[in-house]
């Protein structure tokens, strides 16, 4: 039983790798842009970063 399932997964791996059809996407591109909050301390690094005044 162990040979068999064995077997059956090497199968599954082996059609699975040379059955495989290569896909492309053709002229992706797109952007992203950071939106920083108004109390940010150095407006030119993304991470936050941010003054929160006195509590």
């Amino acid at each position: 039983m162990k040979r068999k399932n064995l077997f059956l997964i090497l199968i599954t791996m082996v059609l699975g790798v040379l059955l495989t059809i290569p896909v492309s996407a053709s002229e992706l591109s797109f952007g992203v842009e950071a939106n920083l909050p108004e109390n940010q301390v150095d407006k030119g690094v993304s991470m936050c970063q941010v003054f929160l005044g006195a509590l």
